[in-house]
């Protein structure tokens, strides 16, 4: 039997995703559906994953389908929410198999606790969406999982009972406790108000070659109208979302050539 908590955490949960729970997913799915169609037919039935990669990431375009289509397209989304089900649409399930074991949360950013902006340096977490979280993490050892830097995450999160893995997990901070004991290789203790937080960065070595590589980048797609580079510590990101279309080859050849040398 579902406890009182677990239908109220069920309740906030669907409440702060609402945002998610919109038709654009279905319009998401038809597209990239769309697009393979395409790029098969005219590339003799090789898959373009590149450009089914830029038409994911760009934002959700209202589309109008006919009548011969509809019954076509709900087939495809229906398709891929059965490989893709929704984990709140299966709450009971997940509570009733996680009976007498530990649940840890794993949560991405973007798109997940955040929507998908065009600037990066918008993408906000909602109130609700906080609130959420906060409460999650007071029941079940809960992480924030993202490309981004973790300080930029930690930015936008702002909440101190959580764990923050930037960097695609190169750089981790557990939240603030007691430490017994630190390896002192990957691990730096930094002392707080409110207990020691833990730092795991297995790639600091690297740093001096990601900053270089930076730099490269940035010079590289200046002349990219759009085009942005983001310093994400341990890793970088090129984002184009408002890149045009006709220079996405362009900028798509000069990041290659810069990390290939």
């Amino acid at each position: 039997m579902i406890s009182e908590f677990q239908m109220n955490m069920k309740k906030k949960l669907n409440k702060a995703l609402g945002f998610q729970k919109s038709h654009s997913t279905k319009q998401w799915v038809n597209k990239i559906s769309s697009s393979k169609t395409k790029n098969n037919d005219e590339n003799g039935g090789h898959d373009l994953s590149m450009i089914i990669a830029r038409t994911r990431s760009n934002p959700p375009l209202e589309l109008t389908i006919d009548a011969a289509s509809t019954s076509s397209d709900d087939s495809i989304y229906n398709s891929w929410v059965v490989e893709h089900p929704s984990a709140l649409d299966s709450f009971d399930r997940m509570i009733k198999a996680a009976k007498g074991k530990k649940i840890v949360v794993f949560l991405d950013y973007d798109g997940t606790l955040s929507p998908i902006v065009d600037d990066p340096n918008r993408a906000f977490m909602s109130d609700e969406m906080r609130a959420a979280v906060r409460e999650v993490a007071k029941y079940f050892p809960t992480a924030i999982i993202s490309g981004r830097g973790r300080e930029k995450v930690k930015e936008f999160v702002q909440l101190g009972n959580v764990y923050y893995a930037g960097s695609h997990g190169m750089d981790i901070m557990a939240p603030p406790r007691p430490v017994k004991a630190c390896d002192g290789k990957y691990h730096t203790v930094v002392a707080g108000k409110k207990g020691s937080e833990v730092l795991f960065q297995p790639a600091k070595k690297y740093l001096p070659a990601i900053q270089e590589m930076i730099t490269e980048l940035e010079e590289e797609t200046r002349k990219i109208h759009g085009a942005t580079v983001e310093d994400n510590r341990f890793c970088v990101s090129v984002h184009y979302r408002q890149v045009r279309e006709e220079d996405y080859n362009i900028l798509q050849e000069k990041v290659k050539s810069v990390v290939k040398n």
